[in-house]
């Protein structure tokens, strides 16, 4: 796994943002097992994980495959 990011992902009938890893090709390769939930060790931190659980809302929804 080359890199990751939060995506949205639909899983049955909900959506939720989840981690999201990716294969060299840019092919997704692996996802977290349950949604993240935004938690830092100070102010600033959690100003940027919010930053990038927003920047998930912009990219396409991934279906959940088995």
């Amino acid at each position: 796994m080359s890199s990751w990011n939060y995506r949205v992902m639909k899983r049955g009938k909900y959506i939720a943002i989840y981690e999201v890893y990716y294969a060299d090709d840019g092919s997704v390769e692996g996802y977290s097992k349950e949604p993240v939930s935004p938690e830092a060790d100070d102010l600033e931190e959690l100003r940027e994980t919010f930053s990038l659980l927003m920047d998930a809302l912009k990219e396409p929804v991934i279906t959940y495959e088995r």
